[in-house]
């Protein structure tokens, strides 16, 4: 039996041979590039995916406006879909209802909570659909060219709306006759 190692010749020739094989090893999944997205999809249709991209996941009771500015190719869209800069725009609200109407000089007694599975709202020419919880709380996500700070935003449900500045919004109480119905 022969030592390969004997030769300096051997040994340099089988560690150049286990350094290029440990070389060409292809890199873990995490630090490989995502997946192109097919020219076809347009990745920012999925706002759930481009609000956790983007960092602006939060809890429903931490309420306001949040508005961020990106680049969409650098998020997943083909260049031949535009590459202009974009607005992502999430508003957490609760709505909540007082037990009296009209002007009032004093802090109302109850507030309860408005559940609704049809929150309608507008703001900045965009329109769409949301929900309240069981607390009051909703979110709504807008998309957009400009940036909505400082557009109004109105919330309807059933007959009743509401129009205040989008990035004022947080809590909102309504009197009475709002709830009804």
């Amino acid at each position: 039996m022969t030592n390969t190692f004997a030769n300096p010749l051997r040994a340099l020739a089988f560690f150049l041979l286990i350094f290029s094989v440990a070389c060409t090893t292809s890199r873990k999944a995490e630090e490989q590039p995502a997946a192109p997205i097919a020219s076809e999809e347009d990745p920012l249709k999925n706002t759930r995916l481009l609000q956790d991209r983007l960092g602006m996941i939060r809890e429903p009771d931490d309420l306001g406006f949040q508005e961020k500015s990106f680049n969409p190719c650098s998020h997943g869209r083909a260049p031949a879909q535009g590459c202009k800069n974009q607005y992502f725009t999430v508003v957490h609200f609760q709505l909540l209802c007082r037990d009296s109407e009209g002007s009032v000089s004093t802090v109302p007694l109850r507030l309860a909570p408005i559940t609704s599975d049809r929150v309608s709202w507008k703001v900045g020419g965009r329109s769409g659909g949301t929900r309240t919880d069981k607390d009051g709380y909703g979110q709504l996500a807008v998309l957009s060219e400009r940036s909505t700070r400082g557009q109004r935003l109105i919330l309807r449900i059933g007959p009743q709306f509401v129009g205040l500045t989008v990035n004022e919004v947080s809590k909102i109480v309504l009197p009475k006759n709002f709830c009804r119905g």
